[in-house]
């Protein structure tokens, strides 16, 4: 009997937006990860990023001149090594996986996502994001980090627009790292159940302790931000 394929699950957001905390719920929940950081130093449950996965985006980035922080400013490109690796390592999820459910998380797939788009069978897409204040600032205070303020929220803008775009494309539900624990919870398991994951029930990942800020007054968030970058926050609400 055919083995059915294992449904691929790619978590998409920006730096500092709560993507480590959306892939350990969802890991949590019985998406298959491989092996992923479980803690560092800016992430004390870890980033739950694939080192393989990481490198490769980074590999595309630098034959597109670019990086994480500086986004390619031309339609992105690939060689056929990048394509042979990607193939490797999806075919090395599928095999592994006992769930029939494997995924990864990076928030550099954003700028790479053209080049997944491509490889992936039947994907499956989640986003999470956070106020453009609140994941500026949590970027700029990362010693490894050579960015501005201003440069952090031209940033944040370029991953989140990309977000959007991908959201309206795919209909993927998205969750605001702007939650109580308990409301992110709900929220998680509610996705669980909607990505058919196994235990949906038996999320509690998601730990206010380990925010450093967080921010749950829409009013205060509206007030304390420019009304260009408020108005792409406000896009990523109205579709949760």
């Amino acid at each position: 009997m055919t083995k059915e394929k294992a449904t691929p699950i790619i978590i998409l957001g920006m730096h500092r937006s709560g993507t480590s905390c959306l892939a350990g719920a969802l890991q949590q929940a019985g998406l298959y990860l491989g092996k992923v950081s479980e803690y560092n130093a800016y992430n004390k449950k870890g980033n739950r990023e694939h080192n393989e996965i990481m490198h490769l985006n980074d590999s595309i980035l630098l034959y597109n001149n670019s990086s994480w922080y500086s986004p390619p400013k031309k339609p992105l490109t690939w060689s056929q090594e990048h394509t042979t690796t990607a193939k490797k390592l999806i075919n090395s999820f599928e095999e592994k996986t006992e769930t029939g459910y494997w995924g990864f998380k990076d928030p550099r797939t954003l700028l790479t996502f053209p080049f997944w788009e491509t490889l992936l069978s039947n994907p499956v897409f989640i986003g999470t994001f956070r106020h453009p204040l609140l994941a500026t600032e949590s970027i700029c205070k990362r010693k490894d980090t050579p960015l501005s303020q201003s440069s952090a929220l031209s940033l944040w803008e370029t991953y989140n627009k990309i977000l959007i775009s991908t959201a309206d494309k795919y209909a993927i539900p998205l969750i605001p790292f702007e939650k109580t624990s308990k409301d992110y919870q709900e929220k998680l398991k509610k996705i669980a159940r909607l990505l058919k994951l196994p235990t949906p029930e038996n999320i509690d990942f998601y730990d206010e302790s380990l925010v450093t800020k967080n921010l749950l007054d829409y009013d205060k968030a509206k007030q304390n931000c420019s009304e260009y970058y408020f108005q792409l926050y406000e896009k990523m609400i109205q579709k949760i």
